[in-house]
């Protein structure tokens, strides 16, 4: 008896195990991978067991500086050293392992080593870890023509326990050890305190998880890619390396300021003749504006008249000073407090005590599981909705229930009575193997007439504009989807291209998980998705395998300092800005001018204002809402659900309830990092952290979002501010 019912067994079985695809997208090079593969190791792991060691190939992996900031991509500086006979050629090879869990892989361009070092840089996606006691490794080896040569493994140095370290990279010639542009009357000025957050601690536990670390950046060695910056929340460029810097870096580094980072300008030396064409075009947006000229003697001028200016460039804030800063005065202060993006009323409490307050420490049995500053949440889900494509549906509960009620009538009554009855209970054997293989079949292909056999992809790219109309910085959501499981290849240049939906690793000292978020604020899906890998010089010229399993769609984050060709951006600088800008966004009235100047020139886009933490549609007349309630958010699956989401993003939730305080009533604190801050540098990392760029509560700003909806969407975000604001 129990081996009759085996083949119903057997036929279940197939009936409800997942049936991935035959085909493999194979462009260019053959690709010798499967999924699996991908998903338990990475090139390294590929060779297996092949592996030699050899003391003569020296290779190390480090920080491109000192510290490695939270949540940004790891910059880090390649060198090898062949110490044996001629040349040898071959490929680096790098496994990525956060927690003893695979997470990434890279492999370089064709090298050939000799007994000179050879160095470039390289940048890898962000650290999933959230706690440096779980190691985070690479395994390194370099594939040569007739071997592969093991290193022994590495560790970098991740950040230990959860903490917001905001790292400030200090610009200066090789040989200068103390910078000027600053003084004091009390003590002697030193950068690493001069720009230290934890000065404005309530209490050491906070202070232990935001401060700040100064990392030395030498002037000949400035990145030439802006990426590359994202390793710094703020860059501070001495006087001392006005004459080392050359064009092209500070070209990296303006094009970085534009796409939101903040920058201390040290001038009180002369600025280089070849530099200042670049320094008018930074500080000069408009045409024939003259904010910063130059005096004879090289020095800058300011139109608004003093020795030092603030200035809103693009996304980002620049200070300029033309002569020491005192760093003991109210107005240094405020320079440095409104440099960083603190909140407006965070501002006031630092001015007035010299704190801000993020309310009475934790109980003892709730320090260690009380995070202040903890990561603003991902929504995954609901950006997937909006970017599923109508082509793709889904099973109706009806077919699944005649496809299982026709299995089991036809292994039941009809296996029973009518081979009974033929008296051919003996076909049995035979019969019920063809109903598991019919009824597979059947299943097969109603799955793929209802979620289809075609790979597709679909985005929202969100780009941020300077004031008059040109993109500073495009970030690409891009949802894509397999019919068949398949490996996507893909080649990129200057971009930076990584999964969205990485798993985050990280537990407190209460082994409690850190993220995701639990309770009322929500948490991070986690994804079982195969990690990537990446291939050649990142950023710059790259390609990436992005392994996918069968109907199973995969979020991808690619962010652009600068324009993306895939947007028609040029429109955008027809608008009327000037006129724009001295309209009201509060009234209805004003949003309706607002929705014209912009209908002018792109009549298909739905006109939104971002303010006081609500978003409001331009051109509309906004119902009468019954008293005490909410209005709806827009349908999960529009394109208009982009803006609920990207608006959440550009001024999120300010505090919270803690209730953790046992014994004691309840504190409100501010919510993550952005209770303190209105804003952080780019880190384009897999969140949407530094999307936040006003103060919901400042009434002096908000954000002008366009959308232009399709099956590629793109979001054009623009920062208003009453003109009378110093912002």
């Amino acid at each position: 008896m129990t081996m009759r019912w085996l083949p119903i067994a057997l036929g279940l079985l197939i009936l409800f195990s997942p049936h991935p695809g035959r085909g493999q997208e194979t462009s260019g090079e053959d690709l010798d991978l499967t999924v699996s593969q991908m998903q338990a190791g990475g090139f390294v792991f590929d060779k297996g067991t092949r592996l030699v060691s050899d003391p003569r190939l020296k290779i190390s992996l480090t920080p491109m500086f000192e510290t490695l900031r939270t949540q940004a991509p790891l910059n880090l500086n390649v060198r090898l050293q062949w110490n044996g006979s001629g040349l040898l050629e071959g490929r680096l090879l790098c496994d990525i392992y956060a927690a003893e869990r695979y997470v990434g892989s890279w492999r370089s361009h064709e090298l050939a080593v000799n007994n000179e070092v050879l160095s470039f840089p390289l940048t890898l996606p962000p650290s999933p870890l959230y706690n440096g006691r779980d190691p985070f490794n690479l395994r390194i080896a370099f594939e040569a023509e007739d071997r592969t040569i093991l290193m022994d493994q590495r560790d970098l140095p991740v950040e230990s326990t959860w903490s917001r370290n905001f790292v400030v990279g200090v610009v200066a010639p090789e040989n200068v050890t103390r910078i000027s542009g600053f003084r004091s009357d009390s003590q002697t000025p030193q950068v690493a305190d001069i720009f230290q957050l934890a000065n404005f601690h309530d209490f050491p536990l906070h202070a232990s998880q935001l401060v700040t670390n100064t990392t030395p950046v030498v002037s000949r060695d400035f990145p030439l890619d802006p990426l590359r910056l994202t390793a710094f929340d703020m860059v501070v460029v001495s006087p001392e390396s006005l004459r080392e810097l050359r064009p092209p870096q500070w070209q990296s580094l303006a094009t970085w300021i534009r796409a939101g980072g903040r920058a201390c300008l040290i001038a009180t030396m002369a600025v280089p003749e070849n530099l200042r064409p670049a320094w008018r075009e930074l500080f000069n947006e408009q045409p024939g504006e003259t904010s910063l000229t130059f005096s004879d003697k090289g020095i800058p001028e300011f139109a608004a008249g003093g020795t030092s200016l603030r200035a809103r460039i693009g996304c980002g804030r620049v200070i300029c000073l033309t002569e020491p800063a005192k760093i003991d005065s109210r107005a240094w202060l405020q320079d440095l407090l409104w440099l960083y993006g603190i909140r407006d009323a965070v501002q006031s409490s630092i001015l007035s005590t010299g704190k801000w307050t993020i309310g009475a420490p934790p109980s003892t049995a709730a320090t260690v599981a009380f995070h202040p500053f903890v990561p603003v949440k991902r929504p995954l889900a609901e950006m997937r909705r909006p970017l599923n494509s109508p082509e793709v549906g889904r099973i109706s509960p009806i077919t699944i229930f005649l496809l299982l009620g026709t299995c089991l009538m036809l292994i039941g009554p009809v296996d029973y009575f009518v081979l009974g009855r033929l008296g051919m209970r003996k076909m049995t054997w035979v019969f019920l193997p063809c109903v598991a293989i019919a009824t597979t079949w059947a299943t097969m292909r109603v799955s793929q007439g209802a979620l289809g056999a075609k790979d597709y992809a679909r985005s929202v790219s969100v780009a941020d504009l300077d004031r008059i109309g040109r993109v500073c910085r495009v970030s690409r959501f891009e949802q894509r989807y397999a019919g068949t499981e398949a490996i996507h290849r893909r080649s990129l240049g200057p971009s930076l291209r990584l999964d969205f939906e990485r798993p985050l690793l990280g537990w407190n000292g209460a082994s409690n998980p850190l993220v995701p978020w639990t309770t009322v604020r929500g948490g991070d899906d986690q994804s079982n998705q195969p990690p990537l890998r990446y291939s050649g010089k990142v950023t710059g010229g790259y390609e990436l395998l992005e392994p996918m399993f069968q109907w199973s769609p995969r979020l991808f984050r690619e962010t652009t300092f600068g324009d993306d060709g895939r947007i028609n951006s040029a429109p955008l600088q027809t608008i009327r800005w000037s006129e724009l800008e001295n309209l009201t966004w509060v009234t209805t009235d004003g949003r309706r001018k607002i929705a014209e100047l912009v209908h002018e020139v792109l009549p298909e886009a739905a006109v939104y204002v971002r303010f006081s933490n609500r978003t409001a549609k331009c051109g509309d007349p906004e119902p009468e809402a019954a008293p005490n309630t909410v209005t709806p958010a827009p349908v999960a699956e529009s394109p208009e659900a982009f803006i609920h989401l990207i608006g959440n993003a550009t001024s999120c939730q300010r505090s919270f309830l803690d209730t953790s305080l046992i014994y004691e009533r309840a504190v409100t604190r501010p919510f993550g990092l952005f209770g303190l801050v209105r804003e952080r540098s780019p880190t384009c990392g897999a969140d949407l952290e530094d999307f936040q760029w006003i103060d919901s509560e400042d009434p002096t700003e908000a954000v002008l979002m366009i959308l232009l909806p399709g099956e590629d969407s793109v979001i054009y975000r623009r920062r208003l501010a009453l003109a009378a604001a110093a912002r």
